[in-house]
């Protein structure tokens, strides 16, 4: 019973019968069919690209923390134009600067007071404390900076 698949057959009732896996026009319409449907499917996903990318857009230099962007008035900001956000974002670094300046001062001057160099402590002090002071300046000028801001706190 090993008879090519192209050639017809007779089947139990007695009619003639072509193929058992079925005519070849129909899986080749099966397969552009699919074929047809995966191409739509990838050019819904491409045409929708523009549109995802618009909504999760962001300003081109990447600078949220503009006068513009911060006084516009719009009701939808997310974090990035907060103006709390941006005032410590460019108090960080201020920040960074003074405790790396403040550790190492603080530990000269530990060693000045451990060596009883009284004279090299009290010239370490002023340093310290004029330090703190460059930095309370900077802070307030960074404060009175964003004051202006609807929302800011800081």
């Amino acid at each position: 019973m090993n008879t090519p698949k192209s050639e017809p057959r007779e089947n139990p009732a007695g009619s003639p019968r072509i193929d058992v896996a079925g005519p070849r026009s129909d899986v080749a319409g099966m397969r552009n069919a699919s074929g047809h449907s995966r191409r739509r499917l990838l050019g819904m996903g491409a045409g929708m690209t523009p549109f995802v990318l618009t909504l999760a857009s962001r300003p081109a230099l990447g600078n949220e923390c503009t006068n513009s962007a911060l006084m516009s008035g719009n009701t939808s900001w997310g974090a990035r134009r907060d103006p709390n956000t941006c005032f410590y974002n460019e108090l960080a670094p201020i920040t960074a600067a003074y405790n790396a300046e403040a550790q190492q001062i603080m530990t000269q001057l530990y060693a000045a007071w451990a060596a009883g160099d009284t004279d090299l402590a009290t010239q370490l002090q002023t340093e310290y404390y004029a330090l703190t002071d460059k930095y309370n300046a900077d802070v307030a000028a960074l404060r009175q900076k964003y004051a202006g801001y609807p929302g800011f706190y800081g």
